[in-house]
């Protein structure tokens, strides 16, 4: 199942999961420990 989430907290000072996730699909906020086949994207710059 693909799903796609926003980032909105690191909680290590080196940026190592876990990650808190906001789901786009649901607004549910969530731990993450990504796996293997996760997909994780940098937001453009401004």
């Amino acid at each position: 199942m693909k799903r796609v989430g926003v980032i909105t907290a690191v909680r290590k000072p080196d940026g190592a999961p876990p990650y808190e996730v906001r789901w786009t699909d649901d607004d549910h906020v969530g731990v993450v420990f990504p796996g293997p086949d996760a997909v994780i994207e940098a937001a453009p710059r401004r």
